[in-house]
């Protein structure tokens, strides 16, 4: 299972950056040349220490002696000094390089990563979509990617350290065989039981993301509830809530935190004695630069394989974050909105919707056997109580939801049949909540249309009564609305939500409640205003209030699961 988790990371690292990872490789053989001969150098200064005429040198001394021989280099102190310290300062840059090049590798998987992430999110369907908690798709953005990023560094190093590893144990075993192979024997023993930890580190990892799946999703509650929360003061229940959630992901994070340094720390001291009690047993004063060498090379491998087993404790803990993402990613892939079918353009008759059905629950249907019209270029309003259906007719109109029975016809096409994108981009929508982005009054118009000049924005607030308080703030267009729109009132925020939607110069116009907020005399001005556009444009008007049937072509009330239309506001105002 350890060995599947390793290769299934290295797999992930070199199918996502082939080329970054093939010149890892090429790094860690080019360390592992300099470890080597970082080897090479400190056993003969070691022996030159003890016997500068090296009349009886070790193998190693030997080799370099010829090396400099052949290169007509004098061996004594100086030359020695400067081959060791060329040769720990080069091992030394190339190491940097290396976790240079691993972090390139983490950042860049956590970038293709973000964007599958996107991708798919972004391009499925409502009805998955409305489904995923908050929380959890908050916590995959903002902790999981980071944590598989950190799994793929890990696996990384992993990668170049076994390598590493081999170079600081085969210098050993090429000076003493025997004693090395004891060493190696009783690392790979006190091994073991840290392997172990393995499954524990997996069980800490899946409930420390369901953990923070649970907090961040009863943050993003609180956050959204804030007004209510004040208004019915129970601000020490909710914050005794959030903490308690906030503890429980401590809690996994501290097991998770301990358990990755428990190796290392446990590991090194460990090692130590067993090279010492090994050292001691074998001693011999004349095998001094030998034992230089095997322990320079023993006590360099200590911190590797102790990286190693962390780092496989580190991929364990970390692989339920990969398995969460990619959860999310196949099953919005699984639920992807087809970019197929007829590109829509424009109407040429009307919407009708025959016979549609749309429920939840069956015994509960929220439209039954529904049968409407919706004209060309005319002002259609639905009206209705809480409940009627009314935002259900807005998207089944968008795409965003599919009736259970029943056909929707644009013209002669069933929606069914329409590139549902093509028919998106057709129309703009104004929702219940008019969501503005943090940052200017400009930019949340020109959000949906960029090539909008500030002259025809102008223009546009002008004709839906916004241009006043606009002129009247200090930065005009440049004004910042603050996050969610909340610095500016609820109907300004339908105003500049409006224009927007109006800024996309659109085929049909949505509006879902989209002047609730708006004070009289600025509501009768925009309905007005619409029904002169209308001329030009397919307005569908979604409301509860009478008043705003006013400058409708065709009303439809909405009342218990039946629809009357009306062509007259005279003829529903009194109902």
């Amino acid at each position: 299972m350890l060995l599947n988790s390793i290769i299934f990371f290295l797999k992930k690292s070199f199918q996502t950056h082939p080329k970054k990872f093939l010149f890892l490789i090429f790094l860690i053989i080019l360390d592992s040349i300099f470890v080597m001969t970082t080897f090479i150098a400190v056993v003969p200064f070691a022996e030159f220490l003890i016997d500068p005429t090296l009349v009886e040198p070790n193998k190693l001394t030997y080799h370099l002696k010829n090396i400099f021989r052949y290169l007509n280099l004098e061996i004594n102190y100086l030359s020695l000094s400067i081959f060791l310290v060329s040769t720990i300062i080069f091992s030394s840059i190339i190491t940097l390089i290396i976790i240079k090049q691993i972090y390139k590798i983490k950042f860049d998987y956590e970038l293709t990563l973000t964007k599958d992430l996107m991708n798919s999110i972004l391009n499925c369907k409502w009805k998955h979509l409305s489904r995923l908690k908050q929380g959890k798709i908050l916590n995959i953005f903002t902790k999981e990617v980071d944590n598989v990023g950190n799994t793929i560094r890990g696996t990384a190093q992993i990668f170049a350290n076994f390598f590493k590893l081999l170079i600081y144990l085969f210098v050993p075993f090429y000076i003493n065989s025997i004693f090395t192979l004891k060493v190696t024997a009783a690392f790979l023993i006190i091994c073991i039981p840290f392997l172990y930890l393995n499954n524990y580190a997996k069980k800490i990892g899946l409930k420390r993301s369901l953990a923070t799946n649970q907090e961040l999703d009863k943050r993003t509650e609180t956050y959204s509830a804030l007004k209510l929360i004040l208004g019915f003061n129970l601000s020490k229940k909710i914050i005794k809530n959030n903490i308690l959630l906030t503890l429980k992901v401590i809690e996994q994070s501290m097991k998770a935190v301990t358990l990755s340094y428990i190796v290392p720390l446990a590991f090194k001291p460990i090692a130590i004695i067993i090279i010492l009690i090994i050292f001691g047993s074998s001693f011999n004063l004349n095998k001094i630069p030998e034992y230089v060498g095997i322990f320079w090379g023993l006590y360099g491998a200590i911190p590797i394989i102790s990286a190693l087993v962390g780092n496989t404790i580190l991929a364990s803990n970390f692989h339920t974050s990969l398995r969460q993402v990619e959860k999310v990613i196949n099953e919005c892939r699984s639920n992807v909105e087809a970019n197929t079918g007829i590109n829509f353009l424009k109407i040429k008759k009307e919407i009708k919707f025959e016979k549609v059905n749309f429920y939840h629950n069956k015994t509960n249907p929220i439209l039954k056997d529904l049968s409407i019209s919706i004209p060309k270029n005319q002002v259609t309003t639905f009206i209705g109580r809480t409940g009627e259906g009314k935002s259900t007719i807005i998207d089944l109109i968008l795409g965003l939801q599919k009736s259970n029975s029943g056909e929707i016809f644009f013209d002669d096409n069933l929606i069914s049949n329409l590139n549902v994108k093509s028919l998106r981009e057709a129309i703009g929508y104004v929702p219940q909540d008019p969501l503005l982005f943090n940052t200017s009054i400009r930019e949340n118009i020109k959000w949906a249309n960029q090539e909008i000049s500030d002259n025809e924005i102008f223009s546009l607030l002008n004709k839906i009564n916004a241009l006043d308080f606009v002129n009247k703030s200090k930065n005009k267009l440049d004004t910042l609305v603050g996050e969610r729109g909340l610095k500016i009132s609820g109907g300004q925020r339908q105003k500049i939500a409006l224009a927007r939607a109006l800024a996309k110069k659109p085929e049909i116009l949505i509006l879902d409640e989209g002047l609730s907020s708006i004070d009289t005399e600025s509501s009768n001005l925009i309905s007005k205003y619409l029904r002169e556009i209308s001329k030009n444009m397919t307005i569908i008007n979604v409301t509860h209030e009478i008043s705003q049937c006013k400058y409708s072509d065709k009303i439809v009330l909405l009342e218990n699961k039946e629809s009357k239309v009306f062509n007259d506001y005279s003829d529903i105002k009194f109902i």
